[in-house]
């Protein structure tokens, strides 16, 4: 019997560990974050359902933007991330947020909204009942069972724009509940540990002083996680002729360091003709974009053109290029990629 309830003690505390995502290479872009404000913000309706009501959801704008930097950064979705200094005025609006974005040599733009109800309501959960065994062990061993669920409505909506403030797609990251164990609940307080030798720690703690602390830190590392997982896997958004953007380029694109600077290898994917070529901050000039014979894929009726043989100068510290690419002669259109240094 003590084996058995050994082993739901395991499954417990490491049962629900998420597994450590596979890396995956960096779609081409430096994306500039646009931070949050209360004009982001966006008070829903309060929930009805059954249980109490136990914290409030409290947003934090700008930890929640830098949040969402960090995350993008340092998981390495994209080949650059960098959070735009707040407005000191008024709210900016996506064109003149695009203008500060291009400042900084971005070649995307992340704006995000935040929707919640304030109250966080709680109820015990499937687990609860896990309590009465293991407290026959010893009451801290009830002390890792997540027995009490808490709900808050809240949604995070990523808009990622072209730098010529065009709506591109919009990533939804919905967060309903976060289960809880009594030493997350409890917070410290000595207390309720002391009674948790007498009475089954989920019986304690219910709205303890560590859930709030717990709301505040896991809503936004959640709908991070969220919103960052949609990302990859929806990594074809980002190649997507979407809003008129006729090409992208190869993700295995790369620039290798040379000795005379960094040599651009890959293939670009078009459905029009390709005409100019630029890196960094280079004057555009005219190239010969050839088909390549060696891409394959792109989906229908794209058509790979190799990028022409090209070396930028690039100083010995710097690790990314800017490529800037137009197409169609006719009606020009310029889109930018920024590649990692090899």
């Amino acid at each position: 019997m003590k084996q058995l309830l050994f082993a739901l003690l395991v499954l417990q505390l490491f049962g629900a560990c998420a597994s450590t995502p596979a890396p995956v290479k960096p779609l081409p872009f430096h994306v500039a974050i646009v931070p949050m404000d209360s004009g982001n913000l966006t008070r829903k309706l309060p929930l009805e359902r059954e249980g109490s009501v136990t914290s409030r959801v409290e947003p934090d704008t700008a930890a929640l933007s830098a949040a969402i930097a960090s995350a993008l950064d340092e998981r390495g979705l994209f080949t650059r991330v960098s959070l735009l200094e707040a407005a000191l005025e008024a709210p900016a609006s996506p064109e003149e947020w695009a203008l500060r974005a291009q400042d900084i040599g971005a070649d995307l733009m992340l704006i995000c909204d935040l929707s919640y109800s304030p109250e966080v309501w709680q109820e015990r959960n499937g687990n609860f009942w896990l309590n009465i065994p293991l407290f026959t062990l010893g009451g801290p061993f009830t002390y890792f069972v997540k027995d009490r669920t808490y709900y808050a409505d809240v949604e995070l909506r990523g808009r990622f724009y072209d730098l010529e403030a065009r709506e591109l797609f919009r990533i939804p990251a919905p967060l309903e509940r976060q289960d809880m164990n009594f030493v997350d609940r409890a917070g410290g307080n000595l207390g309720a540990y002391a009674l948790s030798f007498l009475i089954p720690s989920g019986f304690l703690s219910k709205d303890g002083k560590g859930v709030q602390g717990e709301i505040d830190e896991r809503i936004p590392e959640s709908l991070v996680d969220v919103l960052s997982n949609y990302i990859v896997s929806q990594r074809t958004l980002f190649y997507q002729p979407d809003q008129g953007v006729p090409f992208y380029i190869d993700p295995a694109t790369v620039a290798v360091r040379t000795p005379e600077g960094a040599r651009l290898e890959g293939d670009i994917w078009s459905l029009t003709e390709l005409w100019k070529l630029s890196v960094d901050d280079s004057e555009p000039v005219e190239a010969s974009f050839t088909r390549s014979p060696t891409a394959q894929g792109g989906g229908a009726n794209y058509v790979a053109y190799r990028i022409p043989d090209h070396v930028a100068k690039i100083d010995e510290q710097q690790n990314t290029v800017q490529v800037r690419i137009t197409a169609n002669p006719r009606t020009p259109f310029t889109r930018s990629f920024t590649l990692p240094v090899q």
